[in-house]
């Protein structure tokens, strides 16, 4: 009788094919490598969007005016021009 801690899901296309136990292996460490990179991707992404968070709070806080003023400025001289 088979415990059933060791039962394992294969995919359907494996089944099909006749992979043996160590593409299996392989493809699972592909699948971790994978994720690997995918985190360090998510990671590198949410420091750069918190730096931005950051750049643009300190502009607010230390801007004598707003960036819609500049624009809005810029606006009304070219249109006089």
């Amino acid at each position: 009788m088979m415990n059933a801690n060791y039962i394992v899901a294969v995919p359907m296309n494996s089944m099909d094919t006749d992979q043996s136990d160590n593409d299996t292996d392989y493809a699972k460490c592909a699948r971790i490598s994978l994720l690997k990179k995918k985190l360090v991707c998510d990671e590198v992404r949410t420091t750069y969007l918190k730096s931005l968070i950051l750049i643009v709070e300190r502009e607010r806080k230390f801007s004598h005016s707003p960036l819609r003023t500049v624009q809005a400025a810029e606006v009304r001289d070219e249109k006089h021009s």
